[in-house]
């Protein structure tokens, strides 16, 4: 008995390593490839069909109950003989898969294949992406600080035609003034985007007045989405000071106050010429480390005025400090 025991052991052990000795092929039903990629498909169309292979390498017959998809968007035709017909030893048959997403982003989903193997149900992972038909990059643009009454450097919108036919762009505009565009996009009537191509739009901002200037680029078209770009800058003025009134105490007659400061800062991306700077009266000297033309002052850069309070008579006293420069 023991030398029996030990000789089918030696066989399996035989089976475990390279041997002359004869081994059982493994049986299995499987599918390929395991997994599809669909990659980007415009949302509401349908992809290529992709196909999946399904092996029956057992030495018997097998029955399949269902083939499906755990999604709508993964739908499937095949000629493979479902219950009670069989799939005969040794033969393969085609699953043709085709991806339709209705919404937008990634989609991951199983093409599942039931039947009466030791394997069953084999999986296939499906994935892929729904996309607009039409996009713009990026979808939003940030001008930041602009000085007001000056153009902005242009910021380029990429809009690709992500369709398999060509593209009719009917009009891009801006719902406000201070953006405006020049474009490489076809807008005549008689001209197209062709099927996957792109274009691009410049977009500037030229602020017309102070504070925080938000709008929309939209590319009007013939596709199921007409994308739009969000916009927004901050107009500032050019050139500004840090103060727009000084007042002093009482000052005797005779007598200088202590200074006060006053800073002017180029906001521009140029530099500021300044002409000149004067105060109204007398009352009210000042000293300052400005540059004045043909010197300037440097894209960014501030500068300081000291005014001081030395009445030449009594009572109030007023006056005005001016910067006058090329700034608009």
């Amino acid at each position: 008995m023991e030398s029996v025991i030990a000789r089918r052991l030696a066989v399996v052990l035989a089976c475990l390593v390279p041997s002359s000795l004869p081994c059982a092929v493994a049986q299995n039903v499987t599918v390929t490839p395991t997994s599809l990629s669909f990659g980007n498909q415009v949302q509401g169309t349908s992809s290529s069909v992709k196909k999946v292979t399904l092996k029956n390498g057992q030495s018997t017959a097998i029955t399949i109950s269902s083939i499906t998809s755990n999604r709508s968007e993964y739908t499937q035709t095949n000629n493979c003989p479902i219950s009670p017909a069989t799939l005969s030893a040794g033969s393969s048959c085609t699953i043709s898969v085709t991806f339709t997403p209705a919404t937008l982003g990634s989609l991951t989903g199983m093409l599942s294949v039931n039947d009466n193997a030791d394997s069953s149900p084999q999986n296939v992972a499906l994935g892929g992406t729904g996309i607009a038909a039409v996009t713009t990059t990026p979808s939003s643009i940030s001008f930041g600080n602009q000085p007001i009454g000056r153009k902005s450097s242009a910021s380029t919108v990429t809009v690709q035609n992500n369709q398999t036919k060509s593209l009719t762009i009917t009009s891009i505009t801006t719902n406000l003034a201070d953006y405006t565009t020049s474009t490489t996009c076809p807008l005549h009537s008689s001209k197209t985007l062709a099927a996957g191509s792109s274009c691009t739009i410049s977009v500037f901002f030229t602020p017309a007045v102070a504070g925080t200037r938000s709008g929309t680029l939209t590319i009007a078209d013939n596709a199921s989405v007409s994308p739009m770009v969000s916009l927004t800058g901050t107009g500032i003025v050019p050139a500004a000071v840090s103060a727009s009134s000084l007042t002093f105490a009482s000052q005797a007659l005779g007598t200088t106050s202590a200074a006060q400061e006053v800073t002017l800062t180029d906001n521009q991306s140029s530099s500021l010429k300044i002409t000149s700077i004067t105060s109204s009266a007398s009352d009210f000297p000042f000293t300052s480390n400005c540059p004045l033309s043909p010197s300037t002052l440097a894209a960014g850069a501030s500068c300081t005025a000291l005014v001081t309070f030395s009445p030449k008579s009594t009572g109030s006293r007023t006056g005005t400090l001016s910067f006058n420069d090329n700034a608009s």
